[in-house]
């Protein structure tokens, strides 16, 4: 082989052995772009929720004020009531019902009419921390005492079924016929609840800091574990949980919720901001996006729309735009 084929067939090489690298990188998860559309702040308080049902966002402020806010453009919600008094934590909304825990009670409020928000009943429990319905069934995380079930078949008439005791939970979330309980303790555990009135307690580990929300996707739960960051466990087997991952956060920061779209995992880091994350593995986070100057403390999403509680500055509304790498070049004799 003459000097000029040979130095052509190396070229030739390295051509391909380049687009072969323009084509992996082309697979590399996406980057995101994420924009601040809306603030609205609630001087002198803390806002603790925020829920959508249709086009209403429920936005829950201390001290315990509801407030529905018209959000067909994104861009410039209408808030369309006042603030309706003793409320509480939004933690779920079912039908035309917003459940509420606020702490020494929780509420069942109406909003079937979302510019005219009433109180249903309330009902004392030591500290509702979360809530969960299931079935015309309550779930309430009790900071102190465990889980406690209340049938709102009537929601003018809650009827306690059952308290199960734990050494005290803080968020519920319920993938079939399992519980998974995040515990004030910073734990974790799981619930067989085949039979939703009667929990049987079929797996658990211990943990660190307050369990404040979790999520979980086929036996793969994440945690938002407030001091100790994100938390992933492998859940498959109740009986023995197994830690995949942690995610450790800012000691700025405070951990307080988590939510899973897709593969991306959005954490809500208190006064470190707002982060989310490529989970395709869940042994291997890969940070895909940030917003710093924000305080989430809850999460909601809507296609790539995305509402946040923010704690001491109200509540924002964020678009999340992805940015696909470019395309690889044609693979070729592109060099020479």
């Amino acid at each position: 082989m003459n000097r000029d084929a040979s130095l052509k067939q190396n070229r030739l090489l390295i051509s391909a052995l380049f687009s072969i690298l323009l084509v992996s990188l082309s697979f590399a998860q996406d980057s995101l772009t994420i924009t601040r559309v809306f603030n609205h702040s609630y001087p002198g308080s803390i806002t603790w929720d925020v829920s959508l049902l249709d086009n209403y966002l429920y936005v829950d402020s201390d001290p315990g004020s509801l407030q529905t806010w018209n959000i067909t453009s994104p861009n410039s919600p209408v808030s369309i009531n006042n603030p309706l008094p003793n409320g509480g934590g939004i933690t779920q909304i079912d039908n035309n019902y917003a459940f509420m825990a606020a702490r020494n009670h929780c509420s069942i409020v109406n909003i079937s009419n979302p510019s005219h928000l009433t109180v249903t009943t309330s009902f004392t429990v030591p500290f509702a921390d979360h809530v969960v319905v299931i079935d015309s069934l309550v779930y309430v995380a009790d900071r102190y005492v465990g889980i406690h079930i209340y049938s709102v078949a009537n929601p003018l008439s809650p009827q306690l079924i059952r308290d199960v005791t734990n050494s005290g939970i803080s968020s519920i979330a319920v993938e079939g016929n399992r519980l998974y309980a995040g515990q004030t303790s910073g734990g974790l555990s799981v619930y067989d609840i085949t039979n939703r009135t009667s929990p049987i307690l079929i797996g658990s580990i211990a943990g660190t800091s307050t369990a404040r929300r979790l999520v979980v996707r086929d036996g793969i739960v994440y945690v938002a574990n407030f001091d100790a960051g994100v938390k992933v466990y492998n859940a498959t087997n109740p009986s023995s949980i197994q830690l995949l991952n942690q995610w450790h956060g800012f000691s700025s920061g405070n951990t307080c919720d988590v939510l899973l779209a897709d593969n991306r995992l959005y954490v809500a880091n208190g006064t470190n901001g707002l982060w989310v994350f490529d989970v395709s593995n869940p042994a291997h986070f890969v940070q895909i996006g940030r917003y710093v100057n924000s305080t989430p403390i809850i999460l909601r999403l809507v296609n790539n729309i995305l509402y946040a509680a923010e704690y001491s500055t109200g509540f924002s509304i964020y678009r999340v735009d992805s940015i696909n790498p470019p395309p690889p070049p044609p693979v070729g004799d592109t060099l020479v």
